[in-house]
């Protein structure tokens, strides 16, 4: 065989290995980068869905409270002798009223969790 033509198979060989190694190495770099652009996703996602919990225990402990403090009123009320004879004395209007509006109206939606679109 011909030796200029053994140095250019010999030349084209390296250079198609040169030109895989350069591709495997583009190719690893776009992949590292949408491996930490993922990653930076999740961990706002975490970040949201944690500040959403919290803020959903903070509502319920501020529920629980007002249902305490209205199981607290409730015997006291009740056990006055007014109750013979009427069903609810001002005092008991003024809870009833007081736990209706603390409810909401039920035909309302609740508060939201923020959402991908609101200003952080």
């Amino acid at each position: 065989m011909n030796p200029i033509a053994m140095v250019a198979i010999g030349c084209t060989a390296i250079g198609g290995y040169l030109a895989w190694t350069v591709q495997e190495w583009r190719i690893d770099g776009i992949e590292a980068k949408q491996a930490a652009a993922m990653q930076q996703v999740r961990d706002q996602q975490r970040a949201d869905a944690d500040a959403a919990s919290a803020a959903h225990e903070a509502e319920r402990e501020a529920i629980r409270a007002q249902v305490a403090a209205t199981i607290k009123e409730v015997p006291r009320v009740i056990e006055k002798p007014v109750y013979r004879n009427v069903c609810f004395d001002t005092d008991g209007l003024r809870l009833v009223r007081a736990a209706i509006g603390a409810a909401g109206h039920p035909g309302e939606p609740a508060s939201t969790v923020p959402g991908a679109d609101s200003p952080r």
